[in-house]
């Protein structure tokens, strides 16, 4: 299979094709593109693209049924290291099934992609590239819902990377705002959204999960069950004031007390049992399958009566978010700051330099 990739910036656009007709070598673009749109299975010409070069991928099943679920591909965007993949929301199929008209039929499944490997940790660059992908979702119309999940193998999210804590006051007042205006997003959201975890989920990479409205998560991979948790009283870290809310919104001020004040770190069916996890499943397959599903399922709903309900459900702790945030990210920076968190990341950082 050949896609047509078209790079603008930090954004990739790649879109399947089956033919090309005209190459114009002194342009370097290529004209009269047959894109072959799987969510119709019907080609038709996309046009003249600059900027563009022809990638191979032998072994794609981005145009392929993706289990029972048939959802395909139409297009990717990279937005730095994350990956946004975009599809119908519904097959012709389930549009003559529902008798889905207008905008009801045209909606948009949007699959976000963390790719950062080695773990999926988050600095700066990363914390841009996902609010800039949410931002991107968000203003597009047709789009009805997402799915967050992972492109690193047996990683969801680490979290923060370690070493960044060593990072002066000016950058961590700028990454923690742009890392709780990505939490706000995703809580806030109109959109549909279910973090689909199919790896270790730790530390923000737990806090982006709870900011979804579905939490459904792979167990292990075959060898061990994977990791989740709140760890940051583990180095050395307070959880901020709007976190233990969440927190104990979504489970109870008991449980809060025994996961985030001592930190543990979770196994996947643990996370189940406090309520912080859905469902979980025992393959990527079960784990992909479920997670659009519950996302077409919910998306069969009229949209504006959806929307206007989950926002009054959130109102009240997103009014105890705002007011945490009014008052500056400065509060969370000191702790970043203070003498015995420093001592204690320093520590950390050094373990996990031994232990690599």
């Amino acid at each position: 299979m050949y896609f047509l990739q078209q790079t603008s910036r930090s954004k990739c656009l790649t879109m399947p094709i089956t033919k090309l007709a005209k190459y114009n070598t002194h342009k370097k673009t290529f004209s009269s593109v047959m894109g072959y749109f799987t969510t119709t299975g019907f080609t038709r010409n996309i046009g003249t693209f600059h900027n563009t070069k022809i990638v191979s991928r032998p072994d794609s099943k981005k145009d392929k049924p993706l289990g029972s679920q048939r959802w395909y591909s139409s297009s990717i965007t990279k937005y730095g290291c994350i990956e946004v993949e975009l599809g119908a929301m519904f097959d012709s199929g389930e549009i003559a099934k529902y008798g889905l008209v207008g905008k009801a039929a045209e909606r948009k499944l949007a699959i976000v992609r963390m790719n950062s490997p080695p773990a999926n940790t988050f600095e700066m660059e990363q914390a841009k590239s996902l609010n800039e992908a949410l931002k991107a979702l968000e203003e597009n119309e047709l789009v009805r819902g997402f799915v967050l999940t992972s492109s690193v193998p047996n990683f969801f999210s680490g979290g923060v990377n370690l070493p960044s804590f060593m990072n002066g006051r000016d950058y961590w007042s700028e990454f923690w705002q742009l890392t709780c205006d990505n939490f706000r997003k995703i809580y806030s959201s109109r959109l549909l959204s279910i973090a689909s975890v199919n790896g270790h989920c730790l530390a923000l990479g737990t806090v982006f999960m709870l900011a979804c409205h579905d939490r459904y998560a792979l167990v292990g991979n075959g060898k061990s069950s994977y990791k989740m948790g709140l760890n940051e009283v583990r180095v050395g870290l307070p959880l901020p004031d709007w976190l233990t809310e969440l927190t104990k919104t979504i489970t109870s001020q008991r449980i809060t007390e025994k996961i985030g004040a001592d930190g543990p770190v979770l196994t996947a069916e643990q996370a189940l049992k406090y309520g912080l996890i859905d469902e979980l499943f025992q393959t990527k397959e079960e784990l992909f399958n479920a997670s659009v599903s519950r996302i077409k399922q919910r998306a069969l709903l009229p949209e504006r009566a959806q929307v206007k309900t989950m926002q009054d459900i959130r109102k009240d702790y997103l009014a105890k978010f705002d007011a945490s945030m009014a008052k500056g990210v400065d509060i969370f920076v000191d702790e970043i700051m203070h003498p015995e968190t420093q001592r204690v990341m320093k520590e950390s950082i050094s373990k996990l330099k031994n232990k690599n």
